[in-house]
């Protein structure tokens, strides 16, 4: 797959998803202010921190697994085209940032905050 499709693609899957979402958000935030809809789905939210954070993570996982495409010949892309390394190489990552976000938060990062009024 050549960049060019991959913007191509890309961009028109974030602009169909988004037209998709936009009635379901507007709706939403009508009925909130009705006093109808709930305040909240989650007792979490994500932070700016989090939000890169986890983003991160989704955009290592993207480049990963197109390997399989833009260097089909490497002995990297040759491990991610089958079923067992990408689930392997899905794993290792989910792996890392599990213990990469273990260790930030305990020196003080905050990547989801609670929604209580009350905490």
């Amino acid at each position: 797959m050549n960049i060019e499709a991959l913007a191509i693609i890309g961009t028109l899957s974030i602009f169909v998803g988004g037209l998709l979402y936009l009635p379901f958000y507007l709706w939403m935030r009508w009925k909130k202010k009705k006093g109808e809809g709930p305040k909240s789905r989650f007792n979490v939210r994500l932070t700016g921190a989090g939000i890169t954070f986890y983003g991160c993570m989704v955009v290592m996982l993207f480049v990963g697994f197109a390997q399989e495409h833009l260097a089909p010949h490497s002995a990297f892309g040759a491990f991610v085209s089958s079923r067992e390394g990408r689930l392997a190489y899905a794993g290792g990552m989910l792996a890392l940032w599990v213990t990469l976000e273990f260790i930030l938060t305990k020196f003080g990062f905050k990547f989801v905050k609670p929604t209580n009024e009350d905490v």
